[in-house]
């Protein structure tokens, strides 16, 4: 049973550090298909935005060492002993556990737009993300505004928001609102 436990923490921590990377390189990684590669063994293959593939057993020194190469969709080959994970659901579970603040500096000052729900199963989902997204719904509002309208501290306003932001949730682009979205006010309301 330890073993079996163990197998599946190995498996989870794999999966968590190429969340990691995604969060470190996310201007590098925004979409098409990647290898990740240690010493010449393949440990995790992207398929951005989609899914992520680890080798369960992959440890911190082969991240540590790893090197991360574009390749072509048709060239991907996902081997059958690899854990498969949704890319939101991974980066929403990472987002939630880690201490670091992954918010994107641009949304400290700029204008925060709704875009959609979070595609994640909705028990991932909790009153602190519902309250930001009824808030921008409203209206899109800078993080300043949001922190007072949501009454949250701005750590966990923080976290909120990255979370949305890896699922595709939330923008600071007006021009990335789609239809159905938090529009302005009024058009002078807010600047883009």
């Amino acid at each position: 049973m330890l073993e079996h436990i163990e197998r599946q923490l190995a498996s989870v921590t794999a999966q968590l550090r190429v969340a990691a990377l995604v969060v470190e390189q996310q201007d590098m990684l925004r979409s098409g298909a990647f290898e990740l590669r240690a010493g010449g063994r393949l440990i995790a293959v992207l398929d951005m935005p989609e899914e992520v593939a680890v080798l369960p057993r992959a440890g911190a020194a082969d991240f540590d060492s790893a090197m991360c190469t574009r390749i072509h969709r048709e060239d991907k080959r996902v081997p059958d002993n690899f854990a498969r994970v949704g890319l939101a659901q991974l980066m929403w579970q990472y987002v939630l556990r880690t201490r670091h603040d992954v918010l994107p500096r641009r949304y400290r000052r700029a204008p925060i737009y709704f875009r959609r729900p979070p595609r994640v199963d909705g028990k991932l989902v909790d009153d602190r993300h519902l309250v930001v997204m009824r808030e921008l719904a409203l209206r899109p509002c800078t993080f300043d505004e949001l922190r007072e309208r949501a009454g949250l501290p701005d750590a966990d306003l923080a976290q909120v928001l990255a979370a949305l932001y890896f699922v595709g949730s939330v923008t600071s682009n007006p021009q990335r609102v789609g239809a159905g979205a938090s529009e302005p006010a009024s058009a002078g309301a807010m600047a883009p």
